[in-house]
């Protein structure tokens, strides 16, 4: 299964999703693809979305895994073998940037 969310992704490109995908909410679409349809998908999206971003969620043989194209304002991590979001903070001048992280 694979979910893909997208952020400021162009018109061209959310409808070319639907191809391959049910769109259930606006930018969210959900599927049931081979790996190698996935990567098809994954290299597709990256190289139409332009400046926004993807967020790529798989669920494959009981593991859960996500990849990102793009600056995507939230980051997926788990936590206490469940699947949350976190907002990202923007980097400010002179800060260097941090990946979030689970704590546990």
């Amino acid at each position: 299964m694979i979910v893909v969310c997208l952020h400021n992704a162009p018109p061209r490109l959310r409808g070319s999703l639907t191809r391959w995908l049910v769109q259930i909410a606006e930018s969210t679409y959900v599927g049931q693809l081979s790996a190698r349809e996935q990567e098809r998908l994954h290299n597709h999206v990256a190289e139409n979305l332009d400046a926004g971003a993807a967020l790529f969620l798989t669920h494959r043989e009981g593991h859960l895994s996500s990849r990102t194209i793009g600056p995507y304002p939230y980051a997926p991590i788990i936590r206490s073998g469940m699947l949350v979001s976190r907002k990202r903070r923007r980097k400010t001048p002179g800060q260097e940037a941090s990946a979030p992280h689970a704590r546990g």
